[in-house]
C-alpha cells in the first residue's frame, strides 16, 4: 500500500513538472501564492454568489464578501484563520518596511501576506527547497549571521520541531536589539493549559495524540514558558479573544488561537 502511495505521489509530482515547465515563471508563482489550483471552479461560484452583503474580509489578499469558502477559507488565497490572526498582529505592529524579515518553515498565505503589506526586506527560510525559499537551513542548526533581523516569525511550526528550544534559542540570537520574534503553535487538545510531549507508538497514535501525523508536542497555552530562560526583553502574549466580537467576525477568526510577541 506505501508503495502504491509513493507511486501515486510520482506520477503527480511529474504531471506537476509537467505543467510548470509549459508556465511562465511569474504567472506560476502567483497561481502557487494564491492556490489558485485548488477547487477553482467551486471558489469562483462562491465568490460570485456571495459578493454582498461585504461582511467578510481577509487581511491577507483583501478579499470581501458574505461568507468564507468552506466557512473558514478565504475563496481567493485560501488562508485559514489562524493566517488572518497573524494578519490582525502585523497590521498593529508598529515597523519600518525596509526592516530585515525572517519567515521560517511559513506557507503560501504567510508569504503573501507580508508581500501585499509592502516589507522590503523579506527571507524565506525553509528545510527543503521550494519556489519562495531563499534559505535552506534547519533553523536548530545555527548557520546564519547573528543579529541579522529586526522581524522572525515562526507561524504553527515550532510544533513540528523536537528541539524547539534550540530553535528558538537560535532566533534569539538571529535579532538585533529591540528585534521582534512572534510566533505562535496550535493548542491541542482544546483548551489545553500545560504543554506536554506525549509518548507514540505509531503514525496513527501519533495523531490522535498531537493532532497532526507532524506535531511532536501537544502545546498548552503556558508554551511560552518554554523560553522563559531566553533574556527576551518583553514577553506578550496575544489573544484572539483579546479582539472585538467584530473583529472576530469579520475576519473569521478562532477564539482559541494565540500568540506571543518576544521584543529582545
Amino acid at each position: 500500500m506505501i508503495n502504491g502511495q509513493f507511486s501515486l505521489m510520482n506520477k503527480i509530482n511529474f504531471i506537476k513538472q509537467k505543467i510548470k515547465s509549459f508556465i511562465p515563471k511569474e504567472i506560476y508563482n502567483y497561481i502557487m501564492l494564491h492556490k489558485l489550483n485548488r477547487l477553482l471552479i467551486a471558489r469562483l461560484i462562491h465568490v460570485i454568489k456571495n459578493l454582498y452583503p461585504k461582511i467578510k474580509y481577509c487581511n491577507i489578499c483583501g478579499w470581501e464578501g458574505k461568507y468564507f469558502f468552506q466557512d473558514t477559507r478565504c475563496p481567493i488565497c485560501f488562508s485559514l484563520p489562524r493566517h488572518r490572526f497573524l494578519g490582525n498582529i502585523i497590521s498593529e505592529l508598529v515597523i519600518n518596511k525596509k526592516k530585515n524579515v525572517l519567515l521560517i518553515g511559513s506557507d503560501m498565505s504567510e508569504i503573501l501576506l507580508f508581500k501585499k503589506k509592502g516589507f522590503k526586506k523579506v527571507t524565506f527560510l525553509n528545510k527543503e527547497k521550494r519556489f519562495t525559499t531563499d534559505l535552506v537551513c534547519d533553523i536548530t542548526s545555527h548557520q546564519l549571521v547573528n543579529d541579522s533581523f529586526d522581524l522572525i516569525i515562526m507561524w504553527h511550526v515550532l510544533e513540528h520541531i523536537h528541539e524547539d528550544r534550540l530553535a528558538v534559542e537560535n532566533v534569539f540570537h538571529l535579532l538585533r536589539d529591540k528585534g521582534h520574534f512572534i510566533f505562535s503553535v496550535p493548542i491541542f487538545p482544546k483548551g489545553n493549559k500545560k504543554t506536554y510531549k506525549p509518548k507514540y507508538g505509531n503514525i496513527e497514535d501519533r495523531t490522535q495524540k498531537t493532532g497532526h501525523p507532524d506535531h511532536v508536542i501537544c502545546c498548552g497555552t503556558d508554551y511560552a514558558d518554554r523560553f522563559s530562560k531566553l533574556d527576551f526583553n518583553i514577553k506578550k502574549t496575544v489573544r484572539v479573544s483579546d479582539n472585538s466580537r467584530s473583529e472576530i467576525e469579520k475576519y473569521h477568526l478562532n477564539i482559541n488561537h494565540y500568540a506571543w510577541h518576544f521584543e529582545k
